[in-house]
């Protein structure tokens, strides 16, 4: 997820998927899982003896969560504001499940020329033997755009996982590749409309429901919105812009399980991370908004003496 910190960290969402991002630090959070299937991979055959067989290789799955288990490749949004380091590093999580009858040695790479500005490195998994399943954070960064005149650019990273036969990844047992899809916005560009801002400053809840107004943490002085289990609000995005978004800053006093905050748009639920945020940091959401009117709802985990918090929450369209 992403955490604010003093700055702001973001959670990215996508049209299937979500992501938080840290202003302070970058982090996105993302799952995906490698397993056999029945069909004909891409192989090299670097000098050892085997036999292609449709049912002999591995494949790379995307099972995201949006509102059920997809296998299309996600995209992920990411508002570059108020990031306090110059570089955005996202983490992704994986999984690799190994249902092939022999064990390998796993290794994560580009796949195809990374776009200016991004650092895609290898990774050596490790072995993972016949059935067993490793789950890691595979990171790659990029440097920040200092402005993006345009508001949205959108970049795409394919990436590599590769079995082989040693432990020096030197004899290529099989490969498969998937692509992840990358949107950076800077919503201070004169190319967006700015629809709603909500700071709650005005000592109101500005049409969200839920608790009501604090003064213990705020993005901006002096008021953000708190709330324990569920806060919701609607916008209207008119039928004239092509595409809008809600950027919003939220902070838990509680740690969130595996699967929380929960983002519901119109009452469908749209996200839920594989990894829960921090406590005690901001995080900043980017969400895919559609043309009309949008209902926005956040499920968190809760007990009576602790609250999430909301702040800055910016609506734009063009």
């Amino acid at each position: 997820m992403v955490k604010i910190a003093k700055v702001c960290d973001g959670i990215g969402l996508n049209g299937r998927l979500v992501f938080l991002i840290s202003i302070l630090a970058v982090t996105l959070v993302v799952s995906a899982f490698i397993i056999a299937e029945n069909r004909k991979l891409n192989v090299e055959n670097e000098g050892q003896n085997f036999t292609n067989t449709l049912g002999n290789h591995f494949s790379v799955v995307w099972r995201g969560f949006i509102p059920d288990y997809d296998p299309s490749y996600p995209d992920y949004y990411i508002c570059i504001n108020d990031l306090a380091a110059n570089t955005i590093p996202l983490d992704i999580r994986l999984y690799i499940q190994n249902q092939e009858s022999s064990g390998y040695y796993f290794k994560i790479s580009p796949h195809t020329s990374a776009p200016s500005g991004w650092s895609v490195p290898e990774y050596f998994v490790g072995y993972i033997g016949v059935d067993q399943t490793k789950d890691f954070v595979y990171s790659i960064e990029r440097s920040k755009p200092l402005s993006i005149s345009e508001g949205r650019i959108t970049e795409k990273i394919d990436i590599r996982v590769a079995a082989y036969y040693d432990q020096s990844y030197t004899k290529l047992y099989s490969y498969d590749n998937f692509t992840v899809t990358i949107h950076l916005i800077d919503r201070s560009s004169s190319a967006w409309t700015l629809l709603y801002y909500d700071n709650f400053d005005d000592g109101t809840k500005q049409g969200w429901s839920g608790a009501g107004l604090s003064t213990r943490y705020y993005r901006s002085f002096r008021y953000s919105f708190a709330f324990q289990s569920d806060a919701s609000k609607s916008y209207y995005v008119g039928a004239g812009f092509k595409e809008a978004y809600a950027v919003l800053a939220i902070r838990f006093d509680l740690s969130q399980p595996d699967g929380y905050p929960m983002i519901y748009i119109d009452n469908i639920l749209y996200f839920k991370p594989d990894i829960g945020p921090l406590t005690n940091k901001w995080y900043q959401i980017v969400i895919p908004l559609h043309p009309g009117t949008n209902n926005i709802g956040i499920k968190a985990r809760y007990d009576y003496t602790a609250f999430a918090y909301i702040d800055d929450v910016y609506i734009i369209a063009k």
